[in-house]
């Protein structure tokens, strides 16, 4: 293997291991806005300004999480200049991350 592509393999794994670190952050912000819905609403205020709080992690993680995949260079580029039958559901989970934003966005708006 020449060094060229030794350098771009380290990337591609320094750059899959940032994905995977982040993949589980996003896991931790849906846990907590899954446990700041479960906990008892008798709180009142407390119960919305955790849900809130846990939505607005969610939010930012979200958005970390679209400008780490979609990003020029990023792992849906590679995707689909590397196989490109692939390019559809490439474009349908960039969708589903424009609507998944749009809905969190709005939680946050009400």
């Amino acid at each position: 293997m020449d060094t060229d592509t030794a350098t771009v393999n380290a990337d591609l794994a320094a750059y899959l291991e940032r994905v995977r670190v982040h993949r589980a952050e996003l896991r931790d912000s849906v846990a907590a806005v899954d446990e700041a819905l479960a906990a008892p609403i008798a709180r009142g205020g407390a119960w919305r300004e955790r849900v809130r709080a846990a939505l607005a992690e969610l939010h930012h993680d979200f958005q970390d999480h679209i400008e780490l995949t979609e990003s020029p260079g990023g792992l849906y580029e590679k995707i689909r200049l590397g196989d490109p039958p692939l390019c559809t559901k490439v474009d349908r989970l960039a969708e589903q991350h424009g609507q998944y934003h749009d809905a969190i966005s709005g939680f946050l708006t009400v």
